[in-house]
């Protein structure tokens, strides 16, 4: 298994966020056009835009085996036991509904998404602007209907640690604003 996120430059993340998970997690690749210091990286086939450049994660040429893909704005504690079969996160604000912000995928079906997504990637980024299908976990919750699911362990940062954050957590997501240099327990990490 292959540890990977993925950066373009142009939002609200730069190199700092790269290497802060870098940091986090050992053996972290950065899928990027980028050189990053300090941080592995692989360049893209493709230059997607924004949080589509997620999908260069499921080119199984580029990146051989499964891989957990983590979000940049994603705080690892403690790496979670790997799961065996391909394992999403539950949506934190829509019940019934898939989060792409941590998500492992075997080779295989990797292999099988990335097919799909390169039949007509501009069609898709197109169609998944709607809040039923939003984003990259638009396009793979139709083709993730037997996903796991993450447990207990990976919690949302606004969910479940506005109290604290709960012995149980291993991976706290944060999904929007406040993102985790935001908050001064974790600061630190992007200094």
């Amino acid at each position: 298994m292959t540890p990977v996120c993925a950066f373009v430059s142009g939002g609200d993340f730069t190199h700092k966020h790269v290497q802060a998970l870098a940091r986090q997690v050992p053996g972290l690749v950065c899928i990027t056009a980028e050189h990053v210091p300090d941080a592995p990286t692989v360049t893209p086939k493709w230059q997607w835009p924004g949080w589509w450049c997620k999908m260069a994660a499921y080119d199984t040429d580029l990146i051989h085996g499964d891989v957990l893909l983590l979000d940049l704005d994603t705080v690892v504690l403690r790496m979670p036991e790997m799961p065996t079969v391909t394992t999403v996160l539950n949506d934190f604000t829509r019940p019934g509904h898939i989060g792409s912000g941590l998500v492992y995928a075997t080779e295989a079906e990797r292999k099988r998404l990335y097919g799909i997504w390169m039949q007509n990637p501009d069609s898709h980024m197109a169609r998944c602007t709607t809040p039923q299908a939003w984003g990259d976990q638009g396009f793979l919750e139709p083709l993730l209907p037997d996903a796991g699911r993450w447990g207990t362990n990976i919690v949302s940062y606004k969910r479940h640690c506005l109290h604290g954050v709960p012995d149980r957590a291993d991976v706290i997501c944060f999904h929007g604003k406040p993102r985790p240099w935001d908050i001064p327990k974790f600061s630190g990490l992007y200094a």
